[in-house]
């Protein structure tokens, strides 16, 4: 495990550690797919409230 990290470290573009990151193979399991799905539907939403409340305050344009 520890030859993994040294070697995913050695090859990444930023320093964020691996058991922050999601792979990029297509060798995710369930739960990856999960996990990845529920980022997504948290962004689409906190995206969908920011874009609301500048709509109310009148900066949709800004």
């Amino acid at each position: 495990m520890e030859n993994e990290n040294l070697k995913q470290e050695e090859n990444s573009l930023t320093g964020i550690q691996q058991k922050y990151t999601m792979p990029a193979n297509s060798s995710e399991g369930e739960v990856d797919k999960l996990m990845t799905r529920e980022f997504i539907k948290n962004l689409a939403e906190v995206s969908i409230a920011v874009a609301s409340r500048d709509v109310r305050k009148g900066r949709a344009d800004e």
